[in-house]
């Protein structure tokens, strides 16, 4: 072996000491702990190859760097228009048969990528800034009824780690009276149930006539959407109906996205849990 393979030995197997010394203070040292059985195993690379050096110790002059210019126009133009998605939904699926039905949804102007970066997460970059605007602005977007969850993405990050919580919806509240009907008012009403509300149609245009107002909302799919919204007057309440429009698979019972009440909890339910969602306020 030579000098320089018997000191970069030596040195991997000090850092590897280090780290089996601060493993067994914190109680979780394993047997035959090595540099690359580390790098190799998802339990201690879970938080990332920069905590991993951090225990290593390594400091910067071992470090090779590749400066880059964040301004470089091949650069600026290569994170343009992207985006983080994943469905809302438990199970597997083909990733083939999601590329093709959003495809086809978008129809879009120019090429539109998708990159799986996971199981169910992917990288979206659109070609345009009209696709870019569409996408972003007509959602939401399903796939066999299942939510496509999406968030603006800046290229550099870890796509893996962008959050993807929360989708835009539009809602009708139907029978509104004129008293109430004022966007100061409505916007209140929906910020304490349904989400930050994005932008209002205090009268819809003829596309979606009717005697309601429409809302398009922030939605967090971790909580249960809402069936009414309620305003108190003179100690009266008044209920006003909810609907949503093109909102995919949900639950009657629970109110939360992403399944339906055959498969919440063990899928055996009284009518009356569900019957709240079928009223007819309007």
């Amino acid at each position: 072996m030579s000098q320089a393979s018997s000191s970069s030995k030596a040195a991997d197997d000090s850092a590897a000491d280090g780290i089996k010394k601060g493993l067994a203070g914190e109680g979780r040292l394993e047997e035959d702990l090595t540099v690359e059985s580390l790098a190799n195993t998802d339990r201690y690379c879970s938080p990332g190859i920069d905590a991993m050096f951090d225990r290593l110790e390594i400091g910067e002059d071992e470090f090779d760097n590749l400066v880059l210019d964040e301004e470089d126009p091949e650069i600026v133009d290569s994170i343009r228009w992207l985006a983080v998605a994943r469905v809302h939904y438990c199970k597997g699926f083909s990733h083939e048969a999601l590329f093709q039905q959003m495809h086809y949804a978008w129809n879009s102007a120019k090429k539109i990528t998708m990159r799986a970066v996971g199981d169910n997460r992917f990288v979206i970059q659109c070609s345009c800034l009209g696709d870019w605007e569409k996408f972003m602005g007509r959602g939401p977007w399903l796939f066999r009824e299942w939510a496509l969850i999406t968030a603006p993405y800046d290229g550099f990050s870890d796509p893996t780690l962008t959050e993807l919580e929360f989708m835009p919806i539009w809602i009708q509240v139907h029978k509104v009276p004129e008293a109430y009907r004022k966007e100061k008012l409505i916007k209140q009403l929906f910020a304490r149930t349904a989400g930050e509300v994005i932008a209002t149609e205090m009268n819809p245009s003829c596309v979606f006539c009717g005697d309601y107002v429409r809302l398009r909302v922030k939605h967090d799919v971790q909580k249960p959407l809402t069936w009414s919204v309620s305003i108190s007057l003179g100690g009266k309440r008044y209920l006003y109906a909810v609907k949503y429009e093109k909102l995919g698979q949900m639950c009657y019972v629970c109110g939360l996205i992403g399944h339906d009440l055959k498969e919440c909890g063990n899928g055996v339910h009284e009518d009356k849990k569900s019957e709240v969602w079928r009223l007819d306020l309007c």
